[in-house]
C-alpha cells in the first residue's frame, strides 16, 4: 500500500501457497493493509487483481472510497454492463443504490472500472476534430 508521493505506507510478504487454500484473498488483503486507513475518508485506488464489488461495498461502509479496474468474471457484477457488447468509443454504466458505480468501456477491448467515488452521469464534450463524445462527469 503506498501513498501519492509512492512512499510504502503497509506491506505484506508472500510466502507461498498456503496447505489450506483460502477464498476471498484478495478481500482479505486490502483489508488487512487498509486497517489504519478505514474511517478516515481516504480513496483507494487499486488494481483489477483485487477489486470486487462486496470489497467495495465493505469499504464504502467504512467511509472510504474505491476506484479501480474490474475483472469481468468477478462475482457480484451487474451483467447488464459486464454482458453489453459495446462498440470502440461507446460506454455503459450502472449505479447501485449504495452508490457504487461500475463502468464498461470500449477501447481496443473492454475495460471495466468501478468507483465509489463519482457518479455514472455522463456529459458530452467535443474533441480535437469537433466531434461529440460523452465523458463521465467528475
Amino acid at each position: 500500500l503506498c501513498a501519492k508521493d509512492y512512499y510504502t505506507l503497509q506491506y505484506n510478504i508472500y510466502a507461498g501457497k498456503n496447505e489450506v487454500r483460502e477464498t476471498n484473498v484478495s478481500y482479505k488483503i486490502v483489508l488487512k493493509l487498509m486497517e489504519p486507513y478505514i474511517n478516515l475518508g481516504r480513496c483507494l485506488y487499486i488494481d483489477n487483481w483485487y477489486s470486487n464489488v462486496k470489497l467495495a461495498e465493505k469499504l464504502l461502509k467504512e467511509n472510504t472510497h474505491m476506484v479501480g479496474t474490474l475483472r469481468a468474471k468477478r462475482r457480484g457484477n451487474p451483467p447488464d454492463v459486464i454482458g453489453k457488447k459495446l462498440k470502440k468509443g461507446e460506454l455503459i454504466a450502472q449505479q447501485s443504490n449504495c452508490n457504487i458505480v461500475v463502468l464498461k468501456w470500449r477501447d481496443k477491448r473492454d475495460i471495466h472500472i468501478i468507483t465509489t467515488k463519482h457518479t455514472d452521469e455522463t456529459i458530452e464534450i467535443r474533441n480535437r476534430y469537433g466531434n461529440i463524445i460523452k465523458e463521465r462527469k467528475q
